[in-house]
């Protein structure tokens, strides 16, 4: 089986590969074959992540001990949330795995509060500049 998913990944045209790689991914899980996996995880975080797939990716990213595409995908999802949110896969995910928007939520609210924060201590740092 895994000869024929090797196999299967090497004889597909560009434009095939990019139609099975989430497939690909999770059977390169399956099977433990890291080549193909670290393949399929660049493709996505290279070319093939959009607003439309990122929450799909984000969560076979989960699934699949994907951390670096996860990383990336979470990143994609808190900068556009507005927009992903809105996304079929954002409504699909709240109906089978609130937690997990959930926990996407209270990141964006604890960047949120990391940013207010580093806001707030460059003011009083330019506040004592200059009152110095």
């Amino acid at each position: 089986m895994l000869k024929k998913i090797v196999h299967l990944f090497h004889s597909y045209e560009k434009e095939e590969m990019d139609e099975f790689v989430l497939p690909l991914l999770v059977l390169s899980h399956v099977y433990v074959v890291p080549h193909l996996k670290r393949e399929c995880e660049q493709k996505l975080e290279l070319s093939l992540l959009t607003i439309d797939n990122v929450v799909d990716v984000f969560q076979l990213a989960l699934l699949c001990d994907a951390p670096r595409l996860s990383l990336i995908c979470h990143r994609k999802v808190l900068k556009n949330f507005k927009v992903v949110s809105e996304t079929e896969g954002w409504k699909t995910m709240k109906l089978s795995h609130p937690a997990l928007e959930k926990e996407i939520v209270e990141s964006m609210v604890d960047e949120d509060i990391v940013r207010l924060l580093f806001s707030l201590y460059f003011i009083l740092v330019k506040l004592f500049i200059w009152s110095s």
